[in-house]
């Protein structure tokens, strides 16, 4: 019915250490937008998100921020909502409180394709702390169904390890001539400011 959630991603739109923001997307609306969360399997607590529009969008997306968190603690989590149900359960995990080395992984001009896929199952096997896009992401250039094909490659990694992107020229789109600038990439990402 256009209501399971895909596209799944984590990323840091504040403290690494306290929180974790995840972005969604479904075909259809759905009446609210939650995240499920906990320290076990059971869950427990609940995150309430919003709606994240922008001209060109190719489905309903949503954002919820996980808030007071502890740091190095590995969670759990779904997100959907109620009565339109729920992604499978998946997990993640906080920053460390204090310094100590970490294991973060980096591509750029990623795109789509076998090559693309294998390069999210080589950053997976690594088992990264984060990982970094450094621009070029999907190469959508103004086609927003290209958006999802390559958020949906990338679904395998960033449902459980926090990705964050860097802007690239191919994310300055443009549709039918006309420029829409990163507009895309600002709704479909949820970043620090």
């Amino acid at each position: 019915d256009g209501t399971s959630p895909t596209q799944i991603r984590l990323s840091w739109s504040t403290s690494p250490k306290t929180t974790m923001t995840v972005v969604w997307q479904t075909a259809s609306s759905t009446e609210s937008s939650v995240v499920e969360h906990g320290t076990t399997e059971k869950l427990g607590k609940r995150a309430m998100g919003r709606r994240v529009t922008y001209p060109h969008k190719t489905g309903i997306i949503h954002e919820a921020m996980i808030s007071g968190l502890d740091p190095d603690m590995r969670y759990f989590y779904r997100v959907g909502d109620s009565k339109a149900g729920f992604s499978v359960i998946s997990s993640f995990k906080t920053a460390p409180n204090r310094g100590e080395d970490i294991l973060f992984t980096a591509f750029g001009d990623h795109g789509l394709g076998r090559v693309s896929k294998s390069n999210v199952d080589l950053v997976l096997a690594e088992k990264p702390a984060f990982h970094l896009i450094l621009g070029d992401l999907s190469y959508a250039n103004g086609k927003q169904k290209i958006w999802d094909e390559w958020f949906e490659q990338l679904e395998p990694l960033s449902r459980s390890i926090p990705v964050m992107p860097a802007l690239g020229t191919h994310e300055n789109e443009e549709i039918n001539g006309r420029r829409i600038g990163y507009t895309a990439y600002q709704a479909r990402f949820a970043l620090p400011h």
